[in-house]
């Protein structure tokens, strides 16, 4: 346990000399956030018990503050989380009594303002903080779908009630894959895999609810069946990060009959994944890439899709189509739309017109967001790979299908050096920087310290990335 003398000189009075010794560069900054702290204390809504069990935590919580390698910072990141719990006092007992979790809620809300935020939002999580271990293992799709419906079917709760338990066990979970990839106990590639089986256990269990609901006025579809949730971008690809929102088509195989069904379906379903509660929402959603995009039907029959898809689709969505993938609904008519997939993608494409129009529609991108530094569509960054991997499959697959079997870019890059569409080398280049890339934008996203390195981080990966571009396009980005 950690002494008390820095900390005890800090609290309940801070004079400057002493926070100064104390190693705060922002002293007069540092005694206004203190000063406003007591004054929440002080507050008539505030019992005496809170009060007191804020006096006796302090000192301790001073001195971990004081050991932090940036004091300004740490205190300016756990007083909003203290002040969120005084009327909830027995968190301050438990940070009080417990050393190891105090010093744990330290070190994390200083190396993630993220983190912070999120304990001031929901001072529950700080329960999670009395058990030293983080997440190290990845629970199967499976897993977390079984976990999710026994948390629902443990409470008699109606529609809404659902509805706010899905946030809640949502929120849980992003939080402690959070605090495992921060703590650096779970790597990249498997926080994402935690993120993106957690939406797939999300979305098939909001569309088994909006099923339920919406046919209770059109009783001839109580079963659920030939419908599918088709994940693109993110989602698709295995790479979902805390933040993300959904990228989402609807494909059914419905007789005619059925079209007010599936409206009602699909809205039910838009409300469950979307609407603000007083625990927010769920994900974000964007439907852009569905056929003919937001002039388009909400819900496609999969004839009609595969047809748009064959004659009008334009290129930028066949590269789209690279990273879709069935994440809820009908396994049967899942294997038909994967089918369809692996067709559309496996066409013969005249290489240069190809290469003209994929470039073309990257140019396009830059104009709209002119960053040079954005990690994700700046020179050299997240899209720039994500581009030369869409063209290698839409290239290559008619002679080698084998490169449509994966949605993720990682296994695609993987493909591709065994299929010697890539020197070895660059191959392995384009993943490493992949990966690199991927976790500075976490890293971001989670507010860690080094997150104002994005621009060097993208600096360090643009040599071989151009290298990579010049190969395949024959031409400099």
């Amino acid at each position: 346990e950690a002494g008390d003398a820095g900390g005890a000189a800090l609290w309940p009075e801070f004079p400057h000399a002493a926070l100064q010794a104390a190693g705060f560069h922002d002293v007069a900054g540092a005694a206004a956030v203190l000063e406003r702290l007591l004054a929440a204390r002080d507050r008539p809504s505030v019992a005496a018990e809170g009060r007191g069990r804020l006096d006796r935590l302090m000192p301790r919580l001073l001195d971990h503050v004081i050991a932090s390698a940036e004091p300004d910072l740490a205190l300016a990141r756990v007083t909003p989380v203290i002040k969120a719990v005084l009327r909830r006092s027995a968190y301050l007992a438990l940070l009080y009594e417990n050393p190891q979790a105090l010093a744990h809620f330290v070190q994390l809300t200083h190396a993630s303002g993220w983190l912070a935020d999120q304990l001031a939002r929901r001072p529950a999580f700080l329960d999670a903080l009395l058990d030293a271990r983080t997440l190290s293992e990845l629970p199967s799709a499976w897993q977390l779908r079984g976990e999710l419906q026994r948390t629902l079917d443990a409470g008699d709760l109606d529609f809404e009630g659902q509805v706010d338990q899905l946030r809640e066990f949502k929120a849980q979970r992003v939080f402690d894959v959070a605090v495992a990839e921060v703590a650096e106990t779970l790597p990249l590639m498997l926080v994402s895999d935690y993120l993106t089986f957690l939406a797939e256990a999300l979305v098939g269990q909001a569309l088994v609810m909006a099923w339920r609901e919406t046919a209770v006025r059109f009783p001839d579809y109580a079963t659920q069946e030939r419908f599918i949730v088709v994940g693109y971008g993110k989602l698709g690809g295995l790479e979902l990060g805390p933040g993300s929102d959904l990228d989402l088509v609807f494909v059914h195989d419905l007789p005619p009959a059925a079209g007010q069904f599936l409206q009602r379906l699909v809205r039910r379903l838009l409300h469950i994944l979307t609407v603000q509660t007083y625990q927010g929402s769920l994900y974000e959603v964007d439907m852009r890439l569905r056929p003919s995009g937001n002039a388009g039907t909400m819900v496609s029959p999969l004839g009609a899709f595969i047809e748009y898809q064959h004659s009008q689709a334009w290129v930028w969505e066949h590269q789209a189509l690279v990273r879709a993938r069935i994440v809820a609904g009908d396994p049967v008519l899942a294997g038909r739309f994967s089918a369809a997939r692996r067709e559309i993608l496996c066409m013969r494409r005249e290489p240069e017109e190809l290469r003209a129009q994929v470039l073309q529609m990257r140019r396009r991108m830059a104009e709209h967001d002119a960053d040079a530094d954005d990690l994700k569509r700046g020179t050299g960054g997240i899209v720039d790979i994500e581009f030369m991997v869409q063209y290698l499959v839409l290239a290559w697959a008619h002679e080698h299908p084998t490169l449509t079997e994966f949605t993720d870019n990682i296994r695609i890059l993987e493909a591709a050096e065994r299929l010697q569409l890539l020197p070895a080398q660059m191959a392995r280049d384009l993943r490493e920087a992949y990966l690199g890339l991927r976790s500075q934008w976490h890293r971001s996203v989670l507010d860690l310290p080094d997150a104002h390195l994005a621009s060097e981080v993208l600096a360090g990966y643009r040599a071989q990335v151009g290298a990579a571009w010049m190969e395949i396009f024959g031409e400099t980005r």
